[in-house]
């Protein structure tokens, strides 16, 4: 089809700070109600079944924390690739690419849910489901396997179609996935009293409308962007899985701190400590989900210049993406405070002792929010200009090894309370990192000269 043919892809445009962060409000809106329907969803399973539910739930993240970087690694990698292709004018490659890692995807994450159901036991056992919580964990397994690709296929396409040009149908079709999900997840365990298999089944209706709705947007061949027959590149492949590493073990490794926390908490402060940090890690799908999405916004933009060698407008976005950041922080930390009291009462009532530690914890945790930002930023940053070795240092350290660390070691030596700051001390550490590495990579920073790129 003769590329004149095809919508423009709005990469291309010139942004200033304003368009940029318009540009990136579909992302950021999409991240945003996926940490509110995260929110609403798991208040209807802990008051409408019991807690034990929403226990179960928790234990059972780590499994979809795998699909969810596995989707990551391969939508981040890909926006990278595929931008620069785009930038370069290499329309039918970028098509080819896409095509070949959404197969990929599909069929890494069939081979990985079919081993989750026939382990799925001894699996649940390590992750800490006790006998009264394994029938719970179990059913809601059994149920998640059956709509696990599509979940994969959902968390990558909000990736994919950013670079597409598509931000914001990407952002329609999860607010949609999300309404579905919530009114199904009601449905099926209010009125059918179908109890936690109502839960994994109405979250399995939202990531079927959303996989297939991007589907079909991405069939249409009268954009720039679309599904063709593909040709396989091994080179190109890697390359997608190596820039995205950064994002899947940012993602995998929230399903293992999630598990550390909760071991940790019950050993200082019992189950309500468990409780309260649940109710902390769940309000932070809803805080810091905004500054996740607007990193994620517009890194396609500086994957396209960069495959442009428009390197003027690289460090110009750059510069005003983080002066963005930061307000945002400072926006969020004080939100985060205010509402506080509200989210708290979606899971335990007013006065209990649940209630007592967590407000008291609440705005300690909450200094994350002033820090998260940076981290994710730069991360996105180096994903961006295909700089995968920094972006996965950063990662790697900031996600798994400064929390790890924290956890194991602080609330031993100084105290229990040290696990209401751990989050905080590692994004703070995380930015000492970031900033070490932007200092040695000072010729992609300042854009002095053309930066070795493949």
């Amino acid at each position: 089809m003769d590329e004149m043919m095809m919508d423009e892809n709005k990469l291309k445009r010139d942004f200033n700070w304003k368009t940029l962060l318009l540009f990136a409000v579909p992302t950021i809106a999409l991240n945003l109600w996926l940490g509110v329907y995260q929110l609403i969803n798991s208040a209807i399973s802990s008051s409408m079944i019991n807690t034990d539910a929403l226990a179960a739930i928790d234990i059972c993240y780590p499994i979809l924390s795998v699909e969810e970087g596995l989707a990551a690694m391969l939508g981040a990698g890909a926006c990278a690739v595929i931008g620069k292709k785009l930038g370069e004018g290499k329309i039918k490659e970028a098509c080819s690419n896409l095509t070949m890692v959404t197969l990929f995807g599909a069929i890494i994450t069939a081979v990985y849910l079919a081993l989750v159901f026939v382990f799925r036991t001894s699996l649940l056992e390590t992750l800490g489901a006790t006998q009264r919580l394994m029938p719970y964990c179990d059913e809601y397994v059994k149920v998640h396997v059956i709509f696990g690709v599509f979940y994969m296929i959902q968390t990558m396409f909000q990736l994919v179609l950013v670079v597409a040009g598509r931000p914001g149908v990407g952002c329609a079709l999860t607010v949609i996935a999300g309404v579905v999900e919530i009114a199904t997840v009601y449905l099926f365990i209010g009125v059918f009293h179908l109890g936690i298999m109502g839960s994994a089944l109405g979250a399995g209706c939202g990531m079927l409308v959303s996989a297939i709705g991007s589907i079909l947007v991405l069939c249409n061949k009268k954009q720039e962007l679309h599904f063709v027959i593909p040709d396989f590149s091994g080179k190109d492949l890697g390359k997608t899985c190596w820039l995205g590493v950064a994002d899947l073990i940012q993602s995998a490794a929230l399903g293992l701190i999630t598990a550390l926390y909760n071991i940790v908490s019950i050993k200082y402060y019992g189950e309500t400590g468990c409780a309260a940090i649940t109710i902390l890690l769940y309000s932070q799908w809803l805080f810091a989900s905004s500054l996740y999405g607007y990193g994620k916004g517009i890194s396609p933009i500086i994957s396209y210049n960069l495959g442009e060698k428009k390197f003027d407008k690289i460090k110009q976005y750059i510069k005003n993406g983080s002066i963005t950041i930061v307000l945002a922080s400072v926006l969020i930390f004080g939100v985060a405070c205010i509402l506080a009291k509200p989210v708290i009462l979606m899971y335990c009532p007013e006065g209990s002792e649940v209630y007592n530690m967590t407000i008291k914890v609440f705005w300690i945790f909450s200094l994350n929010y002033l820090l998260y930002g940076v981290g994710t930023m730069v991360t996105a940053i180096f994903v961006a200009l295909n700089d995968g070795i920094r972006g996965t240092v950063l990662a790697t350290f900031r996600t798994i090894i400064f929390p790890i660390l924290i956890l194991s070691f602080l609330p031993m030596a100084i105290g229990g309370f040290t696990i209401w700051i751990a989050m905080p001390l590692s994004e703070g550490l995380s930015i000492i990192l970031a900033a070490f590495l932007l200092w040695t990579d000072r010729k992609v920073l300042h854009f002095n000269t053309e930066p070795a790129v493949e």
